[in-house]
């Protein structure tokens, strides 16, 4: 009897799950999982590294796609028509250790390098995915140089709308008044409007014009440094950071404050421009630290909306403090259908991942109170990029309007 010959469909399949079942398991074995997509060697020899692909555009597009919680192996094998190995190898590598997604051990996908450096990923499946991304119209966020809106006749990108906001909300009145250069009046109305996270809303304030806009602008960019020496003498480059292909910190002053380094029971016990470390978390007594180390990052750009069981991926640039994370605090303004469906979390950039908010168990009037985060490494980082993960569980449209970190730091 003649040996039934196994059909295009079934060996594709077989090949899946063999692929799959290798996976699987060299994940639970594998104790280095989560240093990166090198780390996956259970697959046979292939190529490890796209050479030369160059898709401008549609990179953003692949980082969304493979994000999305509705991308699957099945997904990626069938209608995306990847080769089936590097179908697997992409989805372990972003589901974690855990294996599973959405959840707390995942690894986004950042850029084309960590798309390509998952085996058996090449130039073609990266084309691939490229127009598959495309067809659906998937982009991620805009860069730091993206022209954000218009406000006051001021062409704003991503970067300066975010300065602009960090000087409104953070800066004393009298360093408004006297070193901005701000109308007293404009002062008066910002300080009265704190927290403010959008430029819209900034705008919109009495007294607050074109010349306002500038001037904030200006004085966060006179500030702003991009290697360690550049600050001349008495004076450092902190909280540098990697952003967008630049390296930006904020020249800080090398003498210490009256004040500084004291002990301290609350933000009141200190002197002017001094803030008290250490309290928010319950730890008892603080520490005198400089003001600047506590800074107001927000995501200013326009209401992003997710529907049909889709997802968002946006980020904050943090830059310019200290060198240790020591709190955070997130807060959000979102209009969700069905609360019940939404989950976000944060991602910090040294990798740690915690949980935002659960529709299923949290009130979603917690989203609108700024909330104070844990689970970030001790002594890690907080320069750099911050990603904001939400994930429409549902079919119902939610909207995340604008949402701000405020990272406290030391030394």
């Amino acid at each position: 009897m003649a040996t039934p010959t196994p059909t295009p469909t079934l060996t594709r399949w077989l090949a899946l799950l063999i692929a799959a079942m290798l996976a699987s398991a060299c994940v639970q074995d594998n104790a280095d999982v989560a240093h990166g997509p090198s780390v996956y060697t259970y697959l046979p020899d292939g190529p490890t590294k796209a050479d030369a692909v160059t898709l401008d555009g549609t990179t953003a597009g692949i980082v969304a796609l493979l994000n999305a919680h509705t991308t699957t192996v099945k997904l990626l094998d069938e209608d995306v028509d990847i080769d089936a190995r590097a179908a697997v190898g992409l989805i372990a590598w972003r589901n974690g250790p855990d294996g599973l997604y959405p959840s707390l051990d995942d690894h986004l996908f950042t850029d084309l390098d960590d798309v390509t450096r998952v085996r058996w990923v090449g130039p073609t499946t990266v084309q691939q995915l490229g127009r598959y991304a495309e067809r659906l119209g998937l982009r991620n966020d805009p860069s730091l140089d993206a022209v954000v809106g218009t406000f006051e006749g001021q062409r704003t990108t991503v970067f300066e709308a975010q300065n602009i906001l960090r000087v409104a909300n953070d800066t004393p009145p009298d360093v408004l008044d006297e070193v901005v250069g701000l109308d007293r009046r404009a002062v008066e109305s910002i300080v009265t409007a704190r927290p403010i996270y959008t430029l819209e809303r900034l705008t919109g304030l009495v007294y607050v014009g074109q010349d306002t806009l500038l001037a904030l602008r200006d004085f966060a960019e006179a500030s702003d440094c991009h290697t360690a020496d550049a600050c001349g003498a008495g004076a450092s480059c902190a909280g540098l950071a990697r952003l967008d292909g630049r390296t930006v910190g904020k020249c800080r002053s090398d003498e210490a404050l009256e004040g500084e380094g004291d002990a301290c029971q609350g933000d009141a016990a200190c002197g002017a421009g001094l803030l008290c470390s250490s309290q928010a978390l319950g730890q008892g007594e603080g520490v005198c630290m400089p003001a600047w180390m506590t800074s107001t990052f927000v995501q200013p750009h326009p209401a992003a909306t997710t529907e049909r069981s889709f997802d968002l991926q946006t980020h904050v640039a943090v830059y310019g403090n200290g060198d240790v994370v020591e709190e955070v605090t997130f807060v959000a303004d979102a209009s969700l259908e069905r609360p019940e469906d939404f989950l976000i979390f944060l991602t910090s950039p040294t990798g740690d991942r915690v949980v935002v908010f659960d529709g299923a168990q949290d009130d979603v009037k917690q989203l609108a109170s700024p909330r104070l985060l844990g689970g970030f490494v001790e002594g890690s980082d907080p320069n750099g990029r911050w990603t904001v993960s939400a994930y429409n569980r549902g079919q119902r449209a939610a909207t995340l309007h604008s949402f701000a970190l405020v990272v406290r730091s030391h030394w």
